[in-house]
């Protein structure tokens, strides 16, 4: 399997802090691999939960990608069980579109998916595309913000990719999609193992200010 590697976010080194440490390492290993190759894809105007939905389907135009795998800027392919291709094929399984869910909160988990360059896989996101809410618009600065008469779009909820994929493309399309493990694809414990490490939340419980910054670099300190 020739398989391409999707991150899409549209702030800058500066702002994303130790973050743009873990895309870096992330296009280092892609570009470490024969059968991977990474994917980068211009947007603009595209609401920023919806990015990755957008850049998806555009790597699936790529003849060359049997398979796209997209990882969240805050997720990082962690190089101790890495496998590559073999991997990829393992969060797809036997469907079409692969993913876990988010540790028991919401039935999928939109930071790190795959999806197969198939006709099928395409109608997925074709779907998931389709449910972009028009509630997303900028202010005069261009900052993006959600809401719904007048009050702000719940996190996750439908006006978000993750809601939107999980009230209408996961029961659609439920037949041809295949679930796996979070301990391996979203791991968020805080030690070297899972073949995604994902540090989702703000782990300010444990590091209070800057919680998720800190604990991407004790992962980069200590298993690097």
């Amino acid at each position: 399997m020739n398989w391409c590697l999707v991150q899409s976010d549209d702030r800058d080194k500066e702002e994303l802090g130790v973050q743009s440490k873990l895309m870096e390492k992330n296009r280092a290993t892609c570009e470490q691999d024969p059968n991977c190759s990474n994917v980068e894809i211009p947007l603009q105007n595209v609401p920023p939960y919806w990015r990755k939905v957008h850049a998806t389907r555009s790597c699936l135009d790529n003849p060359g990608c049997d398979a796209c795998l997209y990882v969240d800027s805050d997720a990082v392919l962690n190089h101790h069980h890495w496998q590559g291709a073999t991997d990829v094929e393992t969060l797809l399984g036997q469907g079409d579109f692969g993913f876990t869910p988010d540790w028991a909160r919401d039935r999928m988990n939109a930071g790190v998916f795959a999806v197969r360059n198939s006709s099928t896989g395409k109608a997925i996101m074709d779907a998931w595309l389709s449910e972009q809410s028009n509630a997303w618009s900028t202010d005069s600065e261009g900052e993006w913000s959600c809401s719904v008469n007048g009050k702000k779009c719940p996190w996750a909820g439908s006006e978000f990719e993750q809601g939107a994929f999980i009230t209408k493309v996961q029961p659609q399309f439920k037949d041809v999609l295949h679930e796996s493990s979070p301990f391996l694809w979203n791991n968020d414990i805080l030690n070297c193992t899972g073949h995604v490490k994902h540090f989702m939340g703000n782990y300010g419980n444990m590091f209070a200010k800057d919680g998720k910054q800190k604990a991407i670099q004790r992962y980069l300190d200590s298993c690097s």
